[in-house]
C-alpha cells in the first residue's frame, strides 16, 4: 500500500481530472421535484423525467470494462519492456490468452497502438480465473507484484459486492484502497468512468437502494445479454430468415419456444 497521504492527494487529482473531462461543455441543470435539489448533467438527458439515482450501473459491464483496461494497460506494460527490437513478452501474453483463456486474437492486435481488442462474455471471466498463472510467467517483469495486487483486489472486490458480502462503508474504504493502488503503478489519464464509478459512486447506490432491501446485483443485466446471445443465435441459423420483419420473427419463433415448453 502506498502512503496515505500520497494516496488521497492522488485519488483528489484523479476525482478533479475526471470531473473535468465530464464538464467540458456547459452543464444542464434539471431539478429533483421531490427534494428540489440540482443535479447536473453533460447534455440533457434523453429520458430526462429519470433522476440520476435511478441509474444504476450494471456490475457485468464494469467488470468487464475494468478488466478490459487492466488487459490493455498490461499489454502497454510488457511493449515498454520489449521496446522496438522485440516481442518476446507481448508473443508470451498473447500466448497466454489463446492457450490457458481460449481467446482467439489472430489479426485482432492493433500493432500500432499496443491495443488489444475488447473481449467477448466468458473471456473476461477466464482471464479472471487464471490470472496467477500469468503472473507466473511474467514474475520477473518490473513492478509485477504491484500490478498483480491491483488485478487480485478488484477480482476480490467485484466478488463481495456481486454476492453482496460487504458493507457500505467498507466497500468505500476497498475501492479508494484499491484506487491508491491503481493510481500508483499507472496514471491520472487511466482512470476511466467506470472506474470512477466503482470508486466513487457505489457504494452511494448500495446505500440508496439498500433500504428497499435490494442488491446491486439484482440490476445485473447478465441475464438479458444471455437472451440477447440466444435470440441472435436462433435469428442466424435459421434457414427462413426475413430481414425486414426480423422482430416480428424472433418474437414469434420465441413464443412457439415457450408454449411448446410450458405445454409439455
Amino acid at each position: 500500500m502506498t502512503d496515505k497521504y500520497e494516496n488521497n492527494r492522488t485519488i483528489e487529482k484523479a476525482r478533479k481530472m475526471v470531473e473535468t473531462v465530464f464538464n467540458k461543455k456547459t452543464v444542464k441543470k434539471k431539478k429533483n421535484d421531490e427534494t428540489g435539489e440540482n443535479y447536473g448533467y453533460k447534455y440533457v438527458p434523453i429520458f430526462d423525467y429519470i433522476e440520476f439515482v435511478k441509474v444504476i450501473p450494471d456490475l457485468m459491464h464494469l467488470f468487464n470494462r475494468v478488466s478490459g483496461k487492466l488487459c490493455n494497460l498490461f499489454y502497454k506494460k510488457l511493449s515498454e519492456h520489449d521496446g522496438f527490437k522485440s516481442s518476446e513478452y507481448r508473443d508470451a501474453f498473447i500466448k497466454f490468452l489463446k492457450e490457458d483463456c481460449h481467446i482467439s486474437l489472430s489479426a485482432k492486435v492493433d500493432e500500432d497502438n499496443d491495443i488489444l481488442r475488447d473481449f467477448i462474455g466468458q473471456e473476461y471471466w477466464n482471464v479472471a480465473k487464471n490470472v496467477k498463472f500469468l503472473f507466473q510467467i511474467f514474475k520477473n517483469l518490473n513492478r509485477i507484484n504491484e500490478i498483480m495486487k491491483v488485478w487480485t483486489e478488484f477480482y476480490e472486490i467485484y466478488t463481495l459486492i456481486k454476492y453482496d458480502q460487504v458493507t457500505t462503508e467498507r466497500m468505500k474504504e476497498l475501492t479508494l484502497d484499491w484506487l491508491g493502488d491503481f493510481l500508483h503503478v499507472y496514471s491520472n489519464e487511466d482512470v476511466t468512468p467506470y472506474i470512477h464509478m466503482l470508486v466513487f459512486h457505489l457504494h452511494e447506490i448500495k446505500e440508496l437502494y439498500s433500504e428497499f432491501n435490494l442488491t446491486i446485483n439484482e440490476f445485473n443485466l447478465e441475464g438479458l445479454e444471455k437472451k440477447n446471445d440466444i435470440v441472435t443465435n436462433q435469428y442466424y441459423h435459421s434457414s427462413n430468415r426475413a430481414p425486414l420483419d426480423c422482430l416480428r420473427q424472433i418474437l414469434m419463433k420465441n413464443n412457439r419456444l415457450d408454449f411448446l415448453y410450458f405445454e409439455s
